[in-house]
């Protein structure tokens, strides 16, 4: 994980602890929890959207191809799209995004996000109050980077203008040093720890015993429906640095992991 922008953002952190992406103590294992959920679960609807809809994964290959091969034959960058194009509905499969009780369920929870976010605007300058936090970094690059940048999910953040004022023109000065508590969360925050005891618990708990019994992929049993997951590394990997670090700030041992 060394690469991964959430160690990244740590080092930086020790280079400015004035300003802080991870806050310390309590806040800061809300942080980790909320950062965890959207860096290793918000994806899929990202996923969901850019290669479901033939309308976002037109634009999105061809768009990547050119952006890959500048200057290149047409006929060569239209070859390499639909090599991208195939690499998205694998992905699909992979994350049971295939199925369409999934593919609403993804929506679901993006406009659930898009909501929570917009009406946390009304009230904080941030997603975890008036300090930022790893969780605006976060959101910020799956808003530009994504969700505006595709067409469909472009119109579901258009009816959230406070929103988009947010992305295009982030705060410059915080208002407080308060942050988002177990006890006291953002509306935001209390969103995704919500959303965490959903399908996403059933996953990264299916995903870790897949991983240890060297299992390829595995079924989740969603109520209605088997749905098959590919069994991948990079879930698991952050889902024990997530644990590691938030024991350790908490100033616990490996003891109490349940």
């Amino acid at each position: 994980l060394k690469a991964d922008s959430t160690p990244i953002i740590e080092e930086t952190d020790e280079l400015e602890e004035t300003q802080r992406l991870f806050p310390l103590g309590e806040a800061g294992v809300v942080v980790r929890l909320v950062e965890e959920w959207l860096d290793a679960w918000f994806p899929r609807t990202v996923i969901h959207y850019r290669w479901n809809y033939d309308e976002c994964a037109q634009f999105a290959s061809r768009t990547i191809a050119r952006e890959v091969l500048p200057g290149f034959p047409g006929a060569l960058q239209q070859k390499v799209a639909r090599q991208i194009a195939g690499w998205g509905r694998r992905a699909l499969r992979a994350q049971a995004l295939d199925q369409p009780s999934r593919q609403e369920a993804a929506e679901t929870v993006c406009r659930g996000l898009l909501k929570a976010f917009d009406n946390q605007l009304a009230t904080t300058k941030f997603a975890m109050g008036d300090r930022p936090t790893v969780v605006d970094a976060v959101l910020l690059g799956a808003f530009r980077a994504h969700l505006w940048a595709d067409p469909v999910p472009r119109r579901s953040l258009e009816a959230f203008p406070r929103l988009v004022q947010w992305m295009n023109s982030p705060p410059e000065q915080m208002a407080s040093d308060a942050h988002s508590t177990l006890d006291s969360p953002t509306e935001f925050a209390q969103f995704v720890l919500n959303e965490m005891r959903g399908e996403y618990r059933g996953y990264i708990l299916g995903n870790a015993a897949a991983r240890a019994e060297g299992s390829k992929a595995f079924e989740l049993d969603l109520g209605d429906g088997m749905y098959s997951y590919l069994a991948r590394g990079y879930p698991e990997m952050s889902r024990r640095y997530t644990t590691e670090k938030i024991f350790a700030q908490a100033g616990q041992g490996q003891d109490h992991l349940v």
